[in-house]
């Protein structure tokens, strides 16, 4: 039987940085450090519950959250929301589209 394969705190972290950053996807990431998925997003899930618990009166932390984490995280929220509101627009243009197709197949 083999035993699990232990990764140093500071390496873990490093990867779920870089994860943060965005400037790769978990996917190439995985296989750029040779680790499946899974394991990246439990460590990005661990770093931002440690994000959350940091000492909000320290100012190297809320340069941290000002300066990295809120706009990279409003920029992905907006695409987000752009996202939905275009599958919205779509989705009534078809239904839209069905039923005057279905109006003229009948007439």
């Amino acid at each position: 039987m083999s035993k699990r394969k232990q990764h140093a705190l500071e390496f873990s972290a490093k990867v779920a940085l870089e994860a943060l950053r965005g400037e790769q996807t978990v996917e190439e990431l995985a296989s750029r450090f040779g680790f499946h998925p899974t394991m990246i997003h439990s460590w990005k899930t661990a770093l931002n519950e440690a994000l959350a618990g940091m000492e909000t009166a320290s100012s190297t932390t809320r340069d941290y959250w000002m300066q990295t984490y809120v706009p990279r995280w409003t920029f992905w929220n907006s695409v987000r929301t752009l996202a939905c509101a275009i599958s919205a627009a779509l989705l009534l243009f078809g239904l839209l589209w069905m039923t005057q197709n279905e109006a003229q197949t009948v007439s």
